[in-house]
């Protein structure tokens, strides 16, 4: 994909904000309607003024207990359209308590995308960047698991350990990813 490909789609995704997030949230219903979370507001139904009507602002609180659901080894359509296959951990540093996110595929997906547009951007004031001459410290921390075996790492760790990110098209790091995803800190910033 080129620099100016890139940049033309993030001025299409600025550019047309509106209808970028009125399908993305038609695509997101879509998805999930069936959810046992949904049902109680939507009754399988994928519109999206009856989510704008009934579907409350909730705290991560209220969702908590179908979370802790899947973590226990429930099937992933109590929450989520789509099979989670990692939870993210927070930092804690919000409510002194580190929480757990639910993540499928997809996020993964779209972090690349992400990454591709934030680099694009750089490439127009820097050079080089896409031959890795831009420094950037990753860390990974060793995985832990839930009760029913997903992973659970911080987001950079999820990410960096991710196939999505061992299977990047572009290779911008100047480390090799053997010392990226090495989890002993102490050797890896030797």
């Amino acid at each position: 994909m080129s620099l100016r490909f890139e940049l033309k789609d993030l001025e299409e995704l600025t550019s047309n904000v509106k209808q970028v997030q009125d399908d993305l949230l038609e695509e997101i219903l879509q998805i999930n309607a069936n959810t046992e979370y949904l049902c109680q507001f939507l009754h399988r139904s994928s519109s999206k003024e009856l989510f704008k009507k009934n579907v409350p602002v909730v705290s991560y609180d209220d969702v908590r207990p179908y979370i802790e659901r899947v973590a226990n080894g429930e099937p992933s359509n109590i929450f989520t359209g789509e099979t989670i296959t990692n939870f993210f951990l927070s930092s804690g540093t919000s409510g002194g308590k580190q929480k757990i996110f639910p993540v499928n595929n997809k996020y993964f997906e779209n972090m690349i995308f992400i990454h591709a547009l934030c680099s694009s951007t750089i490439s127009k004031y820097i050079d080089g960047i896409g031959e890795g001459k831009v420094m950037a410290f990753l860390n990974t921390r060793p995985f832990s698991k839930t009760p029913s075996g997903l992973p659970v790492a911080p987001l950079s760790t999820s990410f960096a350990m991710s196939d999505y990110f061992k299977n990047r098209p572009s290779k911008c790091y100047i480390s090799p990813d053997e010392v990226i995803l090495c989890v002993d800190n102490r050797q890896n910033m030797y």
